[in-house]
């Protein structure tokens, strides 16, 4: 019997296919990417891959007006925020996850400031309370932001213009979802982060003083200074995923959540 092609290449096919991507829709990358995740964490057994991740902070000046002005029960959900007791345990509530510690609270829903990234990779501690394993904490580690492929058609010079406009979607995207951890999670310094369009991605890693005004722009709690200003990334060079310089960077990625 002959052999099937590798996972790779059956996702890029499926997604490239003209037949079941007929409007070339970002969505249909998805699980080629779910896929290269996976991959890349199979190995680790506290990390994992979590779609549609949604990272969200809530601003204390909005929280407190919304409540002065007296805000509709109905407006009341309950989130999470990080927490630990005298003992040293932490209590995981459900709800969203944000990226630290997690403990209970009640914030108005309208004053939580969220976005869904498309995939995160979670660093995960387990926790022995006597019979049971529970998740001390929860660290995100890689954010990836995916835009849908250049057309089918597009080739040479014409390729590479149309790849980073798509890359270059993605990573403002970035920018915004990191200045989102960063202000949910006030002890995360960095984040790595994959930028792609389609099969092709570029990554970096997203530094906190690097979004110093997105941050400020998201959020009057934030207020370091006057006169700030976003710095400028600098992203490695477009790969294609099954490639051997992919599979080097992704090796790269992997080694660094190691450390």
């Amino acid at each position: 019997m002959e052999s099937l092609p590798d996972k790779t290449f059956l996702g890029t096919s499926y997604a490239f296919s003209r037949k079941f991507n007929t409007r070339n829709l970002e969505h249909y990358w998805y699980p080629l990417w779910a896929q290269t995740l996976s991959d890349l964490v199979a190995k680790a057994p506290k990390l994992i891959v979590a779609p549609q991740f949604p990272i969200w902070f809530v601003d204390n000046h909005a929280s407190q007006e919304s409540l002065d002005e007296g805000d509709d029960p109905e407006d009341i959900v309950e989130t999470t925020q990080k927490k630990q007791d005298d003992l040293g345990t932490i209590e995981v509530e459900s709800g969203a996850v944000n990226s630290s510690f997690l403990s209970k609270s009640t914030v108005p829903e309208k004053d939580a400031k969220e976005v869904v990234v498309d995939f995160a990779i979670i660093h995960l501690t387990p926790q022995k309370d006597g019979e049971e394993w529970k998740i001390a904490e929860a660290s995100v580690e890689l954010l990836v932001e995916v835009k849908r492929s250049v057309s089918r058609g597009v080739e040479g010079d014409n390729l590479e213009a149309k790849v980073l406009e798509q890359l270059t979607k993605a990573q403002n995207d970035l920018k915004k979802q990191a200045a989102h951890l960063f202000l949910s999670d006030t002890n995360k310094q960095s984040i790595r982060t994959i930028s792609a369009a389609g099969p092709y991605w570029s990554g970096t890693i997203i530094k906190r003083a690097d979004v110093q005004f997105t941050m400020q722009d998201l959020s009057a709690d934030y207020e370091p200074g006057e006169g700030l200003s976003d710095m400028l990334l600098y992203w490695t060079i477009p790969v294609c995923i099954g490639s051997p310089e992919s599979d080097a960077c992704l090796d790269i990625i992997f080694n660094e959540f190691k450390e």
